[in-house]
């Protein structure tokens, strides 16, 4: 699969879960609205374009899986 592709592919399986204001969507309030962890909370320039945000909380999250750091103990 080419590097090409591949990002895609990253872009398309994490893209439910952010948007342009949240790296992390958490759930939806009563009236619809998303909340989770933004961006900037993740350490990740909010004015980047959405694929280079996507690719870099993506490259950070499987950074934290290597080291040992379950998901399962984050505070989001």
């Amino acid at each position: 699969m080419g590097k090409k592709r591949k990002k895609q592919n990253i872009i398309e399986d994490v893209y439910e879960e952010c948007d342009d204001v949240f790296a992390y969507i958490a759930g939806h309030t009563e009236g619809g609205f998303p909340y989770g962890v933004s961006w900037e909370e993740a350490g990740i320039d909010p004015d980047l374009p959405f694929d280079e945000k996507v690719m870099l909380y993506y490259d950070m999250s499987n950074d934290q899986n290597d080291i040992g750091i379950d998901e399962d103990d984050l505070p989001f």
